[in-house]
């Protein structure tokens, strides 16, 4: 299977692919529709449209493709800053954690640090912004439509384009309190049903939407 990507930029959507400039039969075996295709050899300017998508108010969903991933992942790559990060879903009986941040509804994640594994970034910083302290892991989460365990989102910090890949994992736990981590800006911690989730799912970020439909 070729190789994809997935990137939530601004309200865009970039979708990096392995595979030739004739071979269009692969965006509808990836279930890719009514995108814009862009080969990316080496005539394609990549950071005009980069910054295109980064400063749009409306919503420009493109494809790039190239038979070489790794070249293609490089050049979309060499205009960002990547982070690495990791979260979780946790589940508490027929509830899932939801946090409130910066006026949107968010699931717990944060940066990976140093000598950590993905893991145990994921367990860490679900601790510390919800205050859990009875966490199990229970597997990774698949998402659709690769089937990647992480998510790429971007933003701009200090004039730099940042792009963070957050891996993700179902968790469970019994505890039922709930103490936000203000110092990062979290106001709200709490408990929502599988019936109660369509309701917050439009006041989420797409990249977390992912998440909650998985």
């Amino acid at each position: 299977m070729a190789q994809s990507y997935k990137i939530h930029i601004n309200h865009s959507l970039l979708f990096l692919i392995e595979g030739d400039a004739a071979d269009t039969d692969i965006l509808s075996r990836d279930a890719i529709e009514n995108l814009k295709l862009f080969f990316c050899d080496q005539s394609l300017r990549l950071k005009p449209l980069i910054d295109q998508l980064m400063n749009a108010e409306q919503a420009f969903n493109y494809v790039l493709l190239y038979p070489d991933f790794a070249y293609l992942r490089n050049r979309v790559f060499a205009c960002f800053k990547l982070i690495e990060a990791a979260g979780g879903l946790v589940k508490n009986g027929n509830k899932f954690l939801l946090i409130h941040r910066r006026g949107f509804w968010d699931l717990p994640k944060g940066k990976h640090k140093k000598g950590e594994s993905i893991a145990e970034t994921a367990v860490r910083e679900v601790r510390e912004e919800c205050g859990l302290s009875q966490l199990t892991i229970s597997g990774p989460i698949r998402l659709a439509p690769f089937g990647h365990q992480y998510t790429f989102h971007t933003y701009t910090l200090k004039k730099k384009y940042v792009l963070k890949r957050t891996w993700w994992f179902y968790m469970e736990t019994k505890e039922q309190k709930l103490i936000p981590q203000q110092i990062e800006d979290i106001d709200q911690a709490v408990w929502v049903n599988e019936i109660e989730m369509d309701s917050y799912k439009s006041k989420v970020y797409a990249s977390i939407r992912d998440v909650l439909s998985a």
